[in-house]
């Protein structure tokens, strides 16, 4: 309809129906009725519902025939269903109610209150899901684009991720490998090749040293593909749960043949450090962990900086919530996205050469305009994800902080030359974040500069680099960035 949530009410009497869109009127969705079990079963397939009020009574298909049929459609496998019933004696409408799809009932008469109420509590959470559906899909395109070959496995070396690179060495797609191991996908001794002659065994005891909390790293891992012989470099890390449980691993491996011809980029390849597992989805958060591993194959500085500028947007926004004028911006939701968009900001770097990226010399104007490229590039990755997923709050701010991030509050950065309060906030955070990393941070072209002199150089940009707003807020909480700047990355 308009991109609001849509509710279905269905009654066989006009009068209910009329009573309880009024009742509902005010929790911010549209609402359609229909006034048969045929009908709603019709309207259920048509549209994209969010919720389905039902009355269990109806002539014809009644209320519990019709959301039997309802729920038989995949799309509608995750409709929460709320019936509603006069027999709340009959324990037995009750379950049945429940057996059929239905999620909760409410009893007649009704109470405009607990009805509200729960209808309010369940459109969030179908909201909640259907961001977090879209999250997975649009983090789930971006590893299937790399050609690195990325797995994730339970305790028991069942797959539960994997991209389409990694399903293409024994030629399945990846939606065949899940829920198998890797003697049921196809991974045997033929395959193995070089020092993995000791055969599937051998092959897996990389993954099971990994269980046991090791970091395993296969720098010169052959692999015969097809007819051809490749080198990949591969590593394995546990993956723990929050009470600090092994509970699988993850495997990235990239592909390094041509480059083990040429010993400078070898140079170039580093390892991954660190793996970010959250306790919410563990989907969603494997799929982030490959994003940063992607980067660290180029260079190991990447995990480092997105852990620390993770933690010094979160203590901006924190003060920044505390300012009238922001605190009604800085809510918990938008610091919790901001804090899942800073993995992304440097996203547009997947398509800068490794000879301009990796360079420990000043580069030349010309590979700084190569350079500049990432924060289009960055967008347009994610603009494509949002054509496909629809807008949603996290894709906006994770464009604006990946495209604006080397914006000038005096209108000199890049790439729009956009100036004061034309530049999106996160992109105003992850100036200030980035560039007081990349100060404070050892780099291949630099030693870390002091705090003292890092701060210094933030306040000298104050209104002419940086929001000075930001900067005052900075100025106040420094101590913060040092403490950060210097922690144990195992502190975070």
């Amino acid at each position: 309809m308009n991109g609001r949530q849509i509710i279905l009410i269905v009654d066989d009497i006009e009068a209910n129906l009329v009573a309880l869109k009024e009742t509902l009127d005010d929790v911010g969705a549209d609402i359609i009725t229909a006034s048969s079990g045929n009908e709603a079963v019709i309207k259920a397939m048509e549209l994209d519902l969010d919720l389905i009020l039902i009355d269990v009574q109806m002539p014809g298909m009644d209320g519990f025939e019709a959301v039997s049929f309802i729920k038989k459609e995949p799309k509608n496998k995750y409709i929460p269903i709320l019936f509603q019933t006069g027999i709340s004696k009959e324990e037995k409408y009750i379950v049945k109610g429940l057996d059929c799809g239905a999620v909760d009932y409410i009893t007649k008469p009704i109470s405009s209150e607990i009805l509200t109420a729960k209808v309010r509590q369940f459109l969030e959470m179908q909201k909640d899901k259907k961001e977090l559906s879209e999250l997975k899909t649009l983090l789930f395109n971006i590893i299937n684009s790399t050609p690195d070959l990325i797995c994730a496995k339970d305790a028991n070396l069942t797959t539960m991720l994997c991209n389409k690179a990694y399903a293409s060495v024994v030629g399945k797609h990846p939606s065949n490998m899940i829920g198998n191991t890797d003697v049921e996908n196809g991974w045997h001794v033929d395959i193995v090749n070089g020092s993995r002659q000791k055969g599937i065994k051998g092959f897996l005891s990389d993954d099971i040293e990994a269980l046991t909390g090791k970091t395993v790293h296969l720098p010169n891992d052959p692999l015969n593909i097809g007819s051809e012989d490749k080198i990949f470099d591969t590593l394995k890390l546990p993956l723990y749960d929050n009470k600090n449980s092994i509970i699988g691993l993850t495997s990235i491996a990239r592909d390094v043949t041509e480059l083990k011809r040429d010993e400078e980029k070898i140079k170039n390849l580093l390892r991954e450090k660190e793996l970010l597992l959250k306790e919410v989805e563990l989907t969603q958060d494997v799929v982030i962990e490959c994003i940063v591993r992607m980067g660290e194959f180029r260079n190991t500085e990447i995990g480092d900086h997105i852990i620390r500028t993770q933690a010094y947007v979160c203590a901006l926004s924190e003060k920044l919530s505390q300012i009238d004028k922001y605190k009604d911006i800085f809510t918990l939701q938008y610091k919790r996205l901001l804090f899942k968009c800073v993995p992304l900001h440097d996203i547009g770097k997947v398509v800068i050469p490794d000879e301009i990226l990796l360079k420990p010399g000043k580069l030349t104007p010309e590979e700084f305009e190569v350079i500049k490229k990432h924060t289009t590039e960055g967008k347009r990755i994610l603009l494509g994800a949002e054509k496909k997923l629809g807008q949603n709050s996290f894709l906006r701010l994770a464009m604006q902080m990946a495209e604006s991030h080397h914006e000038r509050w005096d209108g000199k950065g890049y790439p729009g030359k956009i100036a004061g309060e034309n530049i999106p906030l996160p992109g105003r955070l992850m100036a200030i974040a980035d560039v007081y990393d990349a100060l404070a941070s050892k780099r291949v072209y630099k030693p870390p500069f002091p705090h003292e002199e890092a701060t210094h150089l933030i306040f000298e940009g104050r209104g002419t680099q940086f929001d000075p707003e930001m900067v005052d807020v900075f100025m106040e909480i420094q101590d913060q960035f040092k403490e950060i700047s210097e922690a144990k990355l195992d502190d975070f």
